[in-house]
């Protein structure tokens, strides 16, 4: 439930960012690219560094990158009118989630004990459903009015 629901949050955003870096940012469609590029470049920055703070403690990981994504997602709705500023915050975001993924996957498999294949799996699956959870939430806030920011706050509710 943590990776379906909470990752969702990630995924609120991530589904509605070109709109929102040209519409409320105010930029042409061909920084979206760009933002996406460093947004994966953050993802590969927190992967390593949750593998080293699972070390220290999953479940204080998973912790972090729950408390640090739902932080960065709103600060992401507050700097989403400056480039600069909103690039940083989206970053910020896929590194608390790539610190998740990793915490998640571990205890996951952890607590799967001699089905290690089928714990890696369903945090796989709950990805999934994180992803279906949090672009349609986040559609419906659009869909009722709220702008292209009002994603990322159901994004900070889900995680």
């Amino acid at each position: 439930l943590t990776a379906a629901i909470g990752f969702g949050g990630m995924f609120a955003m991530n589904s509605y960012i070109a709109p929102t870096f040209t519409e409320v940012t105010g930029q042409p469609a061909s920084i979206v690219p760009v933002v996406m590029f460093l947004l994966g470049v953050a993802g590969l920055i927190g992967t390593p560094l949750g593998g080293r703070l699972v070390d220290w403690s999953v479940l204080r990981t998973i912790a972090i990158g729950l408390g640090g994504l739902a932080l960065n997602l709103a600060l992401f709705t507050v700097t989403s009118r400056w480039l600069i500023p909103a690039i940083v915050s989206v970053m910020l975001c896929s590194v608390c989630a790539g610190l998740l993924v990793v915490s998640l996957q571990l205890r996951l498999m952890t607590v799967a004990g001699d089905a290690k294949n089928l714990g890696a799996a369903s945090n796989h699956a709950a990805l999934n459903v994180a992803n279906a959870l949090g672009a349609w939430l986040g559609g419906v806030v659009l869909a009722a009015g709220y702008g292209y920011t009002a994603p990322s706050w159901v994004g900070v509710a889900l995680a």
